[in-house]
């Protein structure tokens, strides 16, 4: 009853207020008054600004005093319903949902209902490793022999081809998961195995948080190294919110929107903090041990608590944020997106079409020197070569002294066999002219001296090259323009872009003096009457 009468109140006072009615020799006119456009502008800017009514308060307000004031647009801007929409632009602007991602490979990844039958894992290769088939572990307590470990019940079976194999199965052990500590779960025993390290049958010891490779590797203690499919869920839940967050905290504290692709700072949750430092070797995406920043030991179970943390060398801003690296996970669309998003340009070739597919120009192995594909990637190329020393499909940087330009063993006859070469280095040219770059880090495969420059000075090199040319205070402006006017920019008003992102550069980049300017326009205030 009181948001029916508050509706109805704000209703009256406009009403009574807003227009003047005269007579007409055909009828009665309502011609407008002062009131009435500064309570539409009004509407307009609490709608745009907080996403909501303005008060009843409000409207009085504007009523008595005559106008929308400085200080009734400055509470707004300072205002959570602000920080709100300011997340909504940029989620729009950086599309930070992953949830479609697979942050894991089968290997660590549960199958099961973890009450009646025990949870196993979905990997064929784990069961068959230790069962010597696809079966899963007995619904009975597990035994183990003198010396603690695992016994098995061997059954002699026939598939369905008629050829015998040995099945052993073992039984299960009740563990308190991490994602739920407070209750137990049966899990199959061998999943369930401790150890952090175990011997493989070729001699090496390996990191279970790294191989399942040995048979003595499991899971670890309270199932560390695997994630349900529910758990992975949420982690990509939180990357998409540690983005929104790392900007609203920008919002928050007032802070140069330049620290948006330049910030060191960085969010964390219990959720993320033990994704970070126990599953992210575990197969699929990954990072290494030089994120670059420590990760705070939070548990899993403190998901709405964030820690921030300071990241260091090669780290730009949200161009080298988790959700921004897996949502982009190759270097070319990084730069697409920073192009489309930053500086509002976009990669385009021209209209004059490609020669005929006989023509030797489409044998060319360098993209900036093929034909067709040469108008878009002799831009592409040298702005994708920021993100050089970061991985593809993968979160981490790649550190000079851990991954150097050349590797003598990436280089060799043995690098083909070695998946860290594989993944990071060109191991087997394609083409003669990649023979030169055998060995290198893939980033420098026809690299020019100022793609190779770029290279080293990271995503933050082509981030505060945007700043200084102005490319990113015109867009910013752009940007903002196009979200509270909505529509972009007419050709016409490009000088009041040009000094839009003047006093956004002035200003010391304060966001929201930004969209204040753009709202206190005449353009504001009458295009949109227009539009309505």
């Amino acid at each position: 009853m009181r948001t029916k009468n508050r509706i109805l109140g704000a209703l009256v006072a406009m009403l009574s207020v807003s227009v003047l009615c005269v007579p007409s020799v055909y009828a009665q006119v309502c011609s407008p008054k002062q009131h009435q456009t500064e309570l539409q502008y009004l509407r307009r800017l609490s709608l745009d600004l907080r996403g909501e009514m303005p008060s009843v308060k409000e409207l009085k307000a504007v009523v008595e005093q005559g106008h929308v004031t400085e200080a009734m647009i400055d509470n707004m801007l300072s205002s959570t319903g602000f920080v709100h929409q300011v997340r909504e632009y940029h989620r729009n602007l950086l599309w930070p949902n992953v949830t479609n991602l697979t942050l894991s490979n089968g290997n660590w990844r549960f199958g099961g209902n973890g009450t009646s039958v025990p949870y196993y894992l979905t990997s064929l290769g784990r069961k068959q490793r230790y069962r010597g088939y696809n079966a899963r572990c007995l619904n009975e307590p597990a035994k183990f022999d003198s010396n603690g470990n695992i016994t098995c019940k061997q059954e002699t079976l026939k598939d369905r081809n008629g050829k015998p194999y040995t099945l052993c199965r073992e039984g299960y052990v009740k563990i308190k998961p991490y994602w739920a500590p407070d209750k137990e779960y049966k899990f199959c025993a061998y999943d369930a195995q401790q150890a952090e390290s175990a011997k493989h049958t070729n001699g090496r010891t390996y990191n279970c948080g790294e191989s399942t490779a040995p048979k003595g590797c499991g899971c670890g203690p309270n199932m560390r190294y695997c994630m349900t499919n529910t758990v992975q869920a949420q982690l990509t839940k939180d990357l998409g919110e540690q983005l929104l967050r790392f900007v609203q905290n920008i919002i928050d504290k007032k802070q140069p929107y330049t620290n948006v692709i330049t910030g060191k700072s960085l969010q964390i949750n219990g959720r993320l903090s033990h994704y970070l430092r126990y599953q992210t070797k575990a197969g699929g995406i990954f990072i290494n041990k030089e994120q670059n920043y420590s990760v705070p030991a939070l548990k899993y179970s403190e998901g709405t608590r964030w820690v921030e943390t300071q990241r260091k060398q090669l780290h730009a801003g949200v161009l080298t944020l988790p959700g921004f690296l897996l949502k982009f996970s190759a270097n070319r669309s990084r730069a697409n997106r920073f192009y489309n998003a930053f500086l509002c340009k976009a990669f385009q070739a021209p209209s004059s079409g490609l020669p005929p597919a006989s023509d030797r120009c489409h044998d060319e192995p360098n993209l900036m020197k093929r034909c067709g594909c040469k108008y878009c990637h002799q831009s592409v190329e040298p702005a994708a070569a920021y993100w050089g020393r970061w991985m593809e499909s993968g979160l981490a940087p790649l550190n000079l002294d851990t991954y150097p330009t050349f590797d003598d063993v990436c280089a060799g006859s043995s690098g083909r066999n070695n998946s860290n070469c594989r993944r990071f280095y060109l191991v087997t040219p394609g083409h003669p002219d990649e023979d030169p770059y055998r060995g290198k880090l893939r980033a420098y495969l026809f690299a020019t001296p100022e793609m190779a420059k770029n290279i080293e000075q990271g995503p933050i090199g082509i981030a505060q090259k945007s700043i200084d040319s102005g490319a990113f205070g015109q867009c910013a402006a752009t940007n903002v323009w196009q979200w509270l006017m909505g529509h972009a920019p007419y050709s016409q008003q490009s000088n009041i872009i040009t000094k839009l992102a003047e006093q956004f550069k002035n200003g010391k980049y304060s966001f929201s003096q930004l969209a204040k300017a753009v709202v206190m326009s005449p353009e504001y205030k009458q295009g949109r009457l227009l539009n309505q």
